[in-house]
């Protein structure tokens, strides 16, 4: 039994699991209450991946030794791996409860409830592993992560600044500084952060790729554009199927250039502008998009081929992101493509859309978005949505017909009210041309920064923009106008998740357009 034992701990030294565990299930062959082999088959299932196998034997051992702190951890990382969070929470807290010295138990509860956004509850945690292990690095880290994630950011930083007297050449740290000092908006620490790190190693993308938004935001295109290049070897960024070469911008007149559609829609709208400048460049311009721009986009002369993204590659010889233009073209604030419109409405509108848009005759009409159509949570949104319920006091204004025209799950809030005070047009627009055909019915639209505003600017359309305290590079800092679309209005939070001020600021503007008989904008 001994050297079966032996021979278990050696095979999983060398990470031979499927060995290892099959000396372990000989040993409860011989003597099948043996907690510890249970536990340890089950553990060497969960190396292999075999997921099921593995609960299997730790909830056996737990059958006859339910104060097994063991136990417990190993049923947690199963559950972990089998995406049950749940059930893995309660496992670690189970161990700690049995062991509460259990130093990988409370780390990996902590990781836990940071992949759940609770970020108060993961401080908690890894403050228990310091406690219990204060040279813990990735503790202390991602106690400052999280206290960055809340906002906390004096906090952060405060955490960092120990950790760069113990770790000066991780880069995590400084690039995670870099964060926190951007979230304070103290932009030039945060450069500063951001390069201590691409010091150390110049190759940290996410330390490359932060760094350029704020390049961008204070209007240093040159060199934002070239950092934000960096985005391409992050993994969760989106990449064509296509094996060619990356078009460097160089003429390549005898040639094909498939570009891909790499991001949002609006990103996608602003930078389809550049089509005239790429075209100039090369032989032939193919144009891979999501299929909801398709038919935006199918009027536009400089595209030789439209297809939408999953349709199956035709030939070309390079490929190159549409997000990669900035660079690729050298754009500056001084030389931003400034033709207005650069889209047009490609499509008619329906007979019940033009009755529902001009059943009443002689009042401004103003169409809105209020949140973003992807997650509402706050890695992707950012705060840049709001409640309709916050802008009830616009609804309230007399002589003016407002439209929405919101997508996503945010438009379940239309319940809440009538058609007297707000008429749904989203519902009729099944992809950007049909709102493209409606919005250019408005004379006003506000909106949010979602891919309406961009919409708006590219039509050439009046259109108000409000912004979250933390607004995105492409609307840069303490301007109300925006360099990419001339006819735009930028309202600005003072305050972050603060909508109060800029909706009163709006109230107000639109108080004194309709004092003037609203000949600012024009009356369609």
């Amino acid at each position: 039994m001994k050297t079966l034992q032996q021979k278990a701990m050696a095979f999983a030294e060398k990470n031979a699991y499927d060995d290892a565990a099959k000396c372990f299930e000989q040993i409860l062959h011989h003597d099948p209450n043996r907690v510890d082999a249970l536990l340890n088959a089950g553990l060497m299932h969960y190396y292999a991946g075999r997921y099921q196998f593995a609960e299997q034997f730790v909830l056996a051992g737990i059958a006859k030794d339910s104060q097994s702190p063991d136990a417990y951890y190993y049923l947690g990382l199963i559950y972990t791996a089998t995406n049950h969070p749940k059930g893995a929470i309660n496992c670690y807290h189970r161990a700690v409860i049995l062991a509460p010295q259990y130093e990988m138990a409370w780390y990996n509860l902590g990781s836990l409830f940071f992949d759940q956004k609770e970020y108060d509850a993961a401080i908690s945690c890894y403050k228990k592993v310091l406690e219990i292990n204060p040279n813990c690095f990735d503790a202390g880290l991602n106690i400052g992560e999280s206290y960055a994630r809340i906002e906390q950011f004096e906090k952060a930083i405060q955490c960092f600044k120990k950790l760069v007297l113990t770790h000066p050449n991780s880069p995590d740290v400084h690039y995670n500084m870099g964060v926190a000092y951007n979230g304070l908006r103290q932009y030039r620490d945060a450069i500063a952060a951001y390069d201590r790190a691409l010091a150390i190693d110049a190759g940290h993308v996410k330390s490359h790729y932060n760094k350029s938004f704020i390049l961008l935001l204070h209007g240093d295109y040159i060199n934002g554009f070239a950092e934000y290049e960096w985005r391409l070897k992050q993994p969760k960024t989106y990449q064509s199927v296509s094996i060619k070469p990356r078009w460097q911008g160089n003429p390549i007149p005898n040639q094909t250039l498939f570009m891909y559609a790499e991001q949002g829609f609006g990103d996608c709208i602003q930078y389809i502008r550049f089509l005239p400048m790429i075209r100039e460049r090369v032989g032939r311009l193919i144009l891979e998009c999501q299929p909801e721009l398709t038919r935006l986009f199918s009027g536009l002369k400089y595209i030789d081929l439209l297809i939408p993204r999953g349709s199956p590659l035709p030939a070309h010889d390079y490929q190159a992101s549409l997000l990669s233009m900035g660079y690729l073209m050298k754009i500056t604030l001084q030389n931003l493509p400034q033709y207005m419109p650069y889209l047009t409405p490609t499509t008619p509108l329906s007979d019940r859309v033009r009755q529902t848009i001009h059943k009443k005759s002689g009042q401004p009409k103003i169409g809105i978005v209020w949140g973003g159509t992807g997650s509402t949570e706050m890695k992707t949104d950012m705060g840049r949505s709001m409640r309709l319920q916050e802008c009830l006091t616009l609804f309230e204004m007399k002589n003016i017909q407002w439209f929405s025209f919101q997508k996503g799950a945010r438009a379940k809030e239309l319940n809440a009210l009538t058609d007297d005070q707000l008429i749904d047009l989203g519902k009729y627009c099944a992809d950007f041309a049909d709102t493209a055909a409606a919005a250019s019915q408005m004379d006003l639209i506000i909106t949010i920064d979602t891919a309406m505003a961009h919409l708006a600017g590219a039509l050439g359309l009046p259109v108000w923009v409000l912004l979250s305290y933390d607004a995105d590079w492409r609307w840069l800092l303490n301007i109300r106008d925006n360099p990419w679309y001339p006819g735009m209005r930028v309202f600005r939070q003072l305050q972050p998740g603060h909508w109060r001020n800029v909706l009163i600021a709006v109230q107000t503007a639109l108080k004194k357009l309709i004092e003037k008989n609203w000949n600012i904008v024009c009356m369609r």
